[in-house]
């Protein structure tokens, strides 16, 4: 009977040891995962200075968009009301 308490603690202890191990190298592997990440985060995403030039791209587009979207809305107030006084 002892002997199989000396073999389960074997085993359970040989189980709790894989366990430890297991997390060690995915602790491991997730510290070099994230070197990779900080030396190559800057090199695949955009910069602060090209996003802001986008950006403004952007809003000069969005502005000829509501200028013209306006000035059609415009016109046909206009069209709208002139027919109504006829």
């Amino acid at each position: 009977m002892e002997e199989l308490v000396q073999w389960g603690a074997y085993v359970i202890t040989g189980v709790i040891g894989w366990f430890v191990k297991t997390l060690w190298d995915a602790q491991a592997k997730l510290r070099e995962d994230l070197k990779q990440l900080e030396v190559n985060l800057p090199k695949e995403y955009v910069g602060k200075v090209d996003f802001k030039d986008m950006y403004q791209t952007v809003l000069l587009k969005l502005d000829k968009i509501e200028t013209l979207f306006m000035g059609h809305i415009t016109e046909a107030f206009k069209e709208r009301t002139s027919g109504d006084k006829q």
